[in-house]
């Protein structure tokens, strides 16, 4: 059943009630909607292409697995979240100045496609320039080092002994 709902005017909506499903297959091969489109339930198909934004509402995903548990997320204002089997491995948050790699993480520099860091963080080059370069300035605030440290080192070794290095 096809039917127009007209109040007179210049304005009408048009209804498709079937019991199966709607089929457009144009010979020009291209289905043209000017203006909004809107729905529920799935899109499928193979390709999705874009003359513009793509925009999502608030604490939505943009999932890459079957199982949904790899995905990125902005959850809050100016955050985003990269999660890779259910465990965030990259956060993005400019609020709060900062980029932090997942709990328990492993962070490889210049390593290959197929290596896997060997530490929390691992910097790798095969290259003649610097492998690292810290540069600094001045210092303040109760939590740097004094004098200020360009790099400020601290762990806990063997034992309960707790090492420190700072190098100015």
């Amino acid at each position: 059943t096809i039917t127009t709902v007209d109040d007179g005017a210049a304005l009408a909506d048009l209804t498709f009630n079937v019991d199966g499903n709607i089929t457009l297959d144009p010979v020009g091969g291209n289905v043209v909607i000017d203006g909004n489109l809107s729905g529920s339930g799935n899109i499928s198909g193979s390709s999705l292409y874009l003359d513009n934004d793509i925009v999502l509402g608030d604490n939505q995903q943009i999932y890459f697995e079957d199982d949904l548990g790899t995905y990125i997320e902005s959850d809050t204002a100016d955050r985003l979240r990269f999660v890779v089997g259910a465990d965030q491995m990259l956060l993005l948050d400019e609020d709060d100045g900062r980029v932090n790699i997942g709990y328990a993480m492993k962070l490889g520099v210049g390593l290959g496609n197929h290596t896997t860091p060997s530490a929390a963080l691992h910097i790798s080059s095969s290259g003649d320039g610097a492998l690292l370069r810290v540069d600094g300035g001045t210092q303040s605030g109760s939590a740097s080092p004094s004098p200020a440290a360009l790099l400020f080192v601290t762990g806990s070794g063997p034992g309960s002994a707790q090492n420190t290095a700072a190098l100015s």
